[in-house]
């Protein structure tokens, strides 16, 4: 039986299977995590659906939903009021979006719908896509952390204070080292306690540099890999890294 289903959905990966079929890896509010089956970005309709799903891209179409099916067919795909597909072009923010999309599709393998996530997924796509200045250059380790509530990892902020380093295997701060090498020093909590203060819709972090933004993006990467198994490090991070 097939089921023909409209989806709101935020793009994360394109794989390129075949001359003439690539897959997307994408996030829907209606069934969580999916893939679909787009032609050939060498094609006029590749080329175009391509364009409207970079890198945490919000779009919609109708999926052919087919039971035992992993990979759908989506047909009238068409960008999402909001989305950084149709933002103002800016190669920092496409760089920013990389390293999201990277850790999301890393994050989101065996996810099912959630609405509560999938609500923080589409206001930090859609911030994305205005973010300009500090705003931009602070992003994407503010999202991360943002999303740590969704994932089950939140650190225990109410634990912290100055002068204290933070456990990543417990996700609380502690007054003395743990007995074991995951976790991090006085300077880098500060750095979370930073994140977990910030606006995500306008993320800025005061008194932060570019140095100190760098590390508290590798924070979060690491702290996922800890609890979650993700690598420890991202392909698109030194992307990221020319344009802060």
């Amino acid at each position: 039986v097939v089921m023909n289903m409209n989806l709101h959905c935020l793009a994360l990966r394109h794989v390129a299977v075949s001359d003439s079929r690539s897959l997307l890896s994408a996030w829907s509010r209606e069934l969580g995590r999916i893939t679909l089956a787009f032609p050939s970005a060498t094609s006029r309709e590749g080329r175009r659906r391509r364009a409207l799903t970079p890198p945490m891209a919000l779009f919609e179409g109708v999926a052919e939903v087919r039971p035992g099916r992993e990979v759908l067919a989506m047909r009238d795909l068409s960008p999402l009021a909001g989305s950084v597909a149709t933002a103002m072009p800016s190669p920092a923010r496409a760089a920013t979006a990389a390293v999201l999309a990277e850790m999301l599709d890393l994050l989101l393998r065996r996810s099912e719908a959630d609405i509560p996530l999938d609500d923080c997924l589409n206001s930090g796509a859609m911030a994305l896509a205005t973010a300009s200045g500090e705003a931009l250059a602070a992003f994407a380790p503010v999202f991360l952390f943002r999303i740590t509530r969704h994932m089950g990892i939140c650190p225990d902020m109410e634990s912290y204070a100055p002068g204290r380093v933070f456990d990543m295997r417990e996700g609380r701060f502690r007054t003395s080292l743990p007995l074991h090498e995951d976790y991090v020093d006085t300077e880098g909590s500060a750095l979370l306690a930073a994140l977990a203060a910030a606006d995500p819709r306008q993320p800025v972090l005061p008194g932060v540099d570019r140095l100190g933004r760098r590390r508290a993006l590798e924070l979060m990467v690491r702290y996922f890999s800890v609890h979650l198994g993700t690598p420890g490090t991202l392909r698109s991070l030194a992307v990221l890294a020319a344009f802060d």
